[in-house]
């Protein structure tokens, strides 16, 4: 065999190996890709999932949101509606039924008409509107409570203290949780120091 076939054959070996060693190369890139490209679509797959589980509980979300949102409007949408006319009607009721008379007849006809008032504010409170009732002696709440009057007095005692209620003109509204017409009371007001030295000078 001649120095030139015997080189020619090395040299057909060696462009045999490298292509077989770039076939082994191609294959464990390729390999690699398409693990890549699994590992990928696996995200791609789970980022959807999550993405579907964003958008259901975003709408459960707006739903709720929706339906409070309709509920207030449903507790409330008459509100104007009660302040304006059913609230001053009950605050002329109570007016009448507090007439102090001595005519027989007259305390008759406010036995009944006290009789008719209860079972309309009953009604009313079956629709969500509830009498608010305070007390005297109850420490003033300007959440519930509206100042008619302010009595003053130079100092504190027993039955008159500074901020509480001295008396109660008429009752007050709530509209399910809203205030809508307050209590009408009196209270007792403490003269402070200044003001009393204002008055002397």
């Amino acid at each position: 065999m001649s120095k030139q076939n015997t080189h020619d054959e090395s040299m057909k070996e060696n462009e045999q190996k490298k292509e077989e060693s770039q076939e082994v190369d191609l294959a464990k890139v390729n390999k690699s890709l398409h693990e890549e490209n699994q590992e990928l679509l696996k995200m791609l797959n789970k980022l959807k999932e999550e993405q579907k589980k964003l958008i259901l509980a975003t709408r459960v979300n707006t739903l709720k949101e929706q339906e409070i949102r309709n509920d207030e409007f449903k507790k409330y949408v008459n509100q104007n509606l009660i302040k304006e006319t059913i609230v001053p009607l009950l605050l002329e009721f109570e007016r009448a039924l507090n007439f102090k008379t001595d005519n027989k007849d007259v305390k008759n006809f406010l036995v009944g008409f006290k009789h008719i008032f209860s079972n309309f504010k009953a009604t009313l409170k079956a629709e969500g509107l509830e009498e608010i009732t305070e007390k005297v002696g109850n420490e003033f709440d300007s959440i519930k409570d509206n100042v008619s009057e302010k009595i003053e007095i130079l100092s504190e005692t027993k039955d008159q203290k500074d901020n509480v209620i001295a008396e109660v003109l008429l009752s007050g509204y709530k509209l399910h949780d809203r205030v809508i017409s307050p209590v009408q009371v009196k209270i007792y007001k403490l003269k402070t120091d200044e003001e009393n030295q204002e008055e002397k000078e």
